[in-house]
């Protein structure tokens, strides 16, 4: 039975038995002795994507007293769910981020990283604890950005923590769009341990929309006009300004099937 640790573009965590290419956290531990998840969908604002090894380290995965590892199919999803890269384990990746969130910014200096960790947090999860997305011309968009391929069926919500943040600035004057909010998820009781991500998800790369699964991207789809974009409106501008994200190889092939 897969552990309930898979990251979706949305944010959502799910069980799936497919391998990331990615791992990452939440700031803490978010799991419980048996490990299941709690109800909390994160510890704190730092949530960042990781390399799967580093240094030959060895960790138990979802051990007592540990930090909740996460996984991720590709650096494009994590990107989308609101996680940056990991300053220690991807330092260079770390650095282009950081440059890219100065030049989208304005900023004359780089930014704290607490303080970029803050400008996420809001980005990705409204004040009233729905996933954040907006809607945008697919056109105008930059490759690498998750979009949801259906506009009437908008992401779930994250989880019950509360959310305290900060801002380095309008971020909402980068981009000319209308901001919307999430449905909530259906059923109750013991929703949390059964999530499912019901948001249908598309990578858009070179023009073209391929469907997001666990396992890796699907041939292209008929691209609409108007998207509900799942990835954090900073990291949208850091990846038109230039920043290319690791991509799970069925993107490249698909991609280069479509070209031939």
């Amino acid at each position: 039975m897969p552990l309930q640790n898979r990251v979706t573009p949305d944010g959502s965590i799910i069980a799936d038995a497919a391998r990331g290419s990615l791992m990452g956290n939440r700031g803490g531990e978010m799991h419980d002795g048996s490990r299941r998840l709690t109800g909390r969908r994160w510890v704190s604002k730092a949530w960042i994507a990781c390399v799967l090894q580093y240094k030959g380290r060895h960790e138990v995965i979802m051990a007592p007293g540990h930090y909740t590892q996460l996984f991720f199919l590709d650096e494009a999803t994590a990107l989308a769910a609101g996680h940056r890269p990991c300053a220690l384990c991807r330092r260079a990746d770390w650095l282009r981020f950081m440059a890219g969130w100065q030049e989208v910014h304005g900023l004359a200096t780089q930014p704290k990283v607490a303080d970029v960790d803050a400008v996420l947090q809001t980005e990705r999860v409204g004040v009233d604890k729905y996933k954040e997305t907006y809607t945008a011309r697919l056109a105008d968009l930059p490759s690498g950005v998750m979009v949801s391929t259906d506009p009437a069926s908008p992401p779930p919500l994250r989880g019950r923590n509360t959310v305290r943040g900060s801002a380095l600035g309008d971020v909402a004057s980068l981009f000319r769009t209308t901001p919307t909010l999430a449905l909530p998820p259906q059923g109750g009781g013991d929703k949390w341990s059964r999530e499912v991500s019901l948001t249908p998800a598309a990578l858009y790369l070179n023009g073209a929309l391929y469907p997001w699964t666990p396992s890796g991207y699907l041939p292209p789809i008929e691209a609409p006009t108007t998207v509900h974009v799942l990835t954090p409106r900073s990291i949208v501008a850091i990846l038109a300004a230039g920043y290319a994200p690791m991509l799970h190889p069925t993107a490249r092939s698909m991609s280069a099937a479509k070209s031939v």
